[in-house]
């Protein structure tokens, strides 16, 4: 067994042996009368240290999730010195269009799994667009989004 499926089995097994657990505390399961051994140190039990490390592992899990998503899909601006990303789009699972700027060029650059290549070189620098400011409040934006809603399931 790899240590991926590893992980994830004791992970399940894990789960498995707390939900047995809390269904014997909470007298669901009568019919099986064994307990844990009481490993009494300091006045708490096996599964009160059970339920702490699982709870810690829990918190660790999603930190580790957090710190993937951050790394995973905020590429655009990256660079240093005279290179940088200045936009990107993703066309597909594994594929992706970059526009990079290296001094004064910019190039747009298809990037997908084990193969990158130039698509065109910009003679003039592509001014980036700021995204229009509308001033509406939340009611009229909401009102619109229900009033095509409603156009929509007529229709």
């Amino acid at each position: 067994m790899n240590d991926k499926l590893k992980f994830w089995f004791g992970l399940l097994l894990a789960g498995a042996c707390y939900h047995a657990g809390n269904a014997n505390a909470a007298g669901i399961n009568d019919q099986a009368e064994t307990e844990l051994p009481q490993l009494l140190v300091g006045g708490e039990n096996l599964t009160d240290y059970f339920q702490v490390f699982l709870s810690l592992g829990v918190v660790v899990a999603v930190i580790l999730a957090c710190a993937w998503a951050l790394k995973r899909f905020t590429r655009i601006g990256v660079g240093s010195g005279n290179l940088r990303v200045v936009g990107g789009l993703s066309v597909g699972p594994r594929e992706r269009v970059v526009l990079v700027q290296a001094g004064d060029t910019q190039m747009l650059i298809g990037v997908a799994q084990g193969c990158v290549s130039r698509i065109h070189t910009f003679d003039q620098p592509i001014a980036p667009v700021a995204p229009e400011v509308v001033e509406t409040s939340f009611m009229d934006q909401l009102n619109q989004c229900l009033k095509k809603a409603k156009v929509a399931r007529h229709a």
